[in-house]
């Protein structure tokens, strides 16, 4: 029988990828295939090697390059430094699934910024600048106006996906912020995260979020960008943001007013007439459907702008505790794996891609391993792409 041929690793950069990654012994172990989990932990303490296959294995479970693992320390560039920025205490509570993830969406700005040769300094959109000392009610109506989306754009919107979509690719075109959308990942894990640094700063959302969920975590998101911090998100939860720091307090607050200004709830009809009968959630849902924003939302504003009581609030919230938000997957006519992947991607990083593709700068190998797509499949995500976005 032939005998495998070790792997000369480094023990530390082997336990550092196991930790960094956020798996524990045994669960890494299952996951290389490796029977017993004492082998990788004396592979970790340099008591014995792993090999060859075992240590590719942990390469792609640990989701590092293979020949990391024979260098003398972790490098400081090892973990991309939008990730490294985000790697906080409470990052560390997220999975490894998650991590992975924002591993992923970090590795595509990081293709995104190779192909076009961009830099900070030729990043060609300009930034407002915002701070955590300026009124929030200001701070939303000048986010707002740069989204160029007004009172009647916002009402006609005929349902929630379009809403979304519309917010999204007002993100996009006006701050050249690349949004994605985070697939197989629980909403208590991770609701969304931000990556503020230039160019091409990041947003990326829940998928399996409800849609008006989505809209408040991208503005949410937006705001840490506009304050130039990176930020991990697991909650929109109002009451939860109050015992934080006041950056997210700001953000939440700013959030919640470009979603619903207080010049339009002022002079909202459907606003006074639930003032006097808060019980009536029919009026409620009204608002909501009429904003295109969860009804948690026009509560959290009201409370805010002082038209209900904190035991008005309290009450809805204690209503509607139980029920737990998932969105569930969609489906049907005209939504398919194409349509996924590209709700999935940011429409700029997919549109950058495939230009250079057709102009021959990127080949067909390097789009089909950074869109994680099979080379086969280029085409009709091609097509389809531009038949939406023309």
């Amino acid at each position: 029988m032939e005998r495998s041929v070790l792997a000369l690793a480094n023990p530390v950069i082997l336990k550092w990828a196991r930790e960094n990654i956020g798996y524990g012994i045994e669960e890494a172990a299952k996951k290389i295939g490796i029977s017993n989990p004492e082998k990788l932990r004396n592979a970790e303490e340099g008591m014995e090697y792993l090999t060859i296959n075992q240590l590719r294995k942990a390469a792609k479970v640990y989701r590092r390059p293979f020949p990391i693992f024979f260098l003398e320390s972790p490098p400081r560039d090892a973990v991309h430094p939008d990730f490294r920025v985000l790697y906080t205490k409470e990052s560390k509570k997220i999975s490894p699934e998650a991590k992975k993830k924002i591993m992923e969406i970090s590795q595509k700005r990081n293709f995104l910024i190779e192909m076009t040769d961009m830099n900070e300094e030729t990043f060609p959109y300009e930034f407002i600048k915002i701070s955590l000392n300026e009124d929030f009610n200001s701070v939303a109506s000048q986010i707002r106006k740069e989204l160029n989306i007004d009172y009647k754009t916002q009402t006609e919107w005929k349902n929630e996906y379009k809403a979304f979509n519309a917010w999204r690719n007002a993100i996009e075109k006006r701050f050249g912020i690349l949004i994605f959308q985070l697939d197989r990942i629980n909403i208590e894990d991770l609701r969304g995260f931000s990556i503020a640094k230039k160019p091409f700063p990041i947003i990326a959302v829940n998928s399996k979020d409800i849609v008006y969920a989505k809209c408040f975590t991208l503005m949410h998101e937006l705001c840490h960008i506009l304050l130039e911090t990176s930020n991990l998100c697991k909650s929109n939860d109002f009451n939860e943001m109050l015992t934080h720091e006041q950056e997210e307090v700001f953000c939440n607050y700013v959030s919640g007013a470009i979603l619903t200004p207080k010049e339009f709830l002022i002079e909202d009809k459907l606003v006074k007439k639930y003032t006097e009968n808060t019980k009536d959630y029919g009026i409620l849902t009204a608002l909501s459907v009429k904003y295109r924003i969860s009804k948690e939302a026009i509560l959290r504003r009201l409370l805010i702008l002082n038209y209900i009581t904190n035991k008005d609030y309290k009450i809805y919230r204690d209503k509607m505790s139980s029920i737990k938000y998932e969105e569930p997957e969609r489906s049907g006519k005209g939504f398919n794996y194409y349509t996924a992947f590209i709700s999935r991607n940011s429409y700029t990083y997919l549109k950058t891609v495939f230009s250079e593709l057709e102009k021959g700068n990127i080949s067909l190998v390097d789009a089909s391993l950074n869109l994680k797509i099979k080379i086969n499949n280029l085409d009709v995500l091609v097509n389809r792409f531009y038949k939406r976005f023309g």
